[in-house]
Parts: C-alpha cells; structure tokens; sequence
C-alpha cells in the first residue's frame, strides 16, 4: 500500500476546538446510548446489566489504537495504529499546543444470512510538550500506520544581553 495524505486541519481558536469536541463528544455518547439500548433489548431488558450493555456498547463503537509520541529538537511526531481506518475516514485538527485525531468507519457485513453495520469511531487528543506551528503540520497514512510529523514553533523572540561593567570607580 501506498503512503496518502491524511486532512490537517488548522483550528483557528481554542474556542472554534472545545465547540467541535463538545458536538463530536455528544455525537458519541448519543451513539453509545443507543447501542446499550439496543442491547439491552435484546436481553429481553430489565436484567441488572445496565453498566455492563453500556460498557459493550463503548469497546464495540469506539477505537483507542496504540500511540506513540516522540519529540526531538525540531519537530513533534505521533504514530498510530488504525488498522481499518482509510484515508478519507481520518482528519487532524492541530492547535499549537494540541493534535487531535479523528476517524470513522462504518462497514456492512453480511454473514449467516444476516447484514450487520459495523461503525467504529477514533478519537485521540494529544496535549503537547512543546508549542508547534500548525501550518508546518503533515499527516500520512501507510499500511495502517497514521503519522502526524509537526515542526516546533521557530522562536523569533531576539534574546537581549546586558552587558555589565563590572569594574568599579576609584574612590
């Protein structure tokens, strides 16, 4: 498989980025609410496992792969697992001081004479060691392996130096 280009999205304000996170967040837990109902109804409801459908429900729409995050002097690199997740189904959102990685997938099966809607949803948020510039960000996606390389900010603050005349007037 070919390495694609993954969508980066530069978020304008830390505003414009909790606003998206609460409407993703509610779109997530109004899904997982449903498939616990579905479950429960399916047991014939009442059962005392109320936790136990909504716990299953979470593990069976919702992905958390493996990360990792590594920085080095210039740039800020994160890689993650996402093993049915193409390129159209993933975005980066970048902040200077966060990554975020979103992804959904719905896929239909068919089997035993029955169709089955599988949707998974991925979402990771990854808060910064450094402050990076999110115009400098790139994200590629090759044999399930997503990686997001971000540049760090480059400085351009002149650092001042005083020099102090350590010698003292006769007296």
């Amino acid at each position: 498989m070919c390495m694609s280009k993954v969508a980066v999205k530069t978020v304008n304000s830390a505003t414009e980025a909790l606003a998206h996170l609460a409407d993703l967040m509610k779109s997530v837990c109004d899904e997982v609410r449903e498939r616990a109902y579905r479950l429960f109804l399916e047991k014939g409801g009442g059962d005392g496992h109320d936790l136990e459908d909504w716990l299953t429900a979470e593990r069976e729409l919702l992905c958390a792969p493996p990360c990792e995050l590594t920085e080095t002097e210039h740039e800020i690199r994160i890689k993650a697992e996402v093993p049915g997740f193409d390129v159209k189904a993933l975005q980066v959102d970048v902040l200077p001081e966060s990554i975020t990685i979103e992804g959904y997938v719905e896929k239909k099966e068919e089997g035993k004479g029955a169709k089955t809607l599988i949707q998974k949803r991925l979402l990771r948020q990854f808060e910064l060691p450094a402050r990076i510039d999110p115009q400098r960000v790139k994200a590629t996606l090759e044999n399930d392996l997503l990686e997001v390389v971000a540049k760090k900010e480059v400085s351009t603050v002149t650092p001042i130096v005083n020099k102090v005349n350590t010698h003292s007037a006769a007296a």
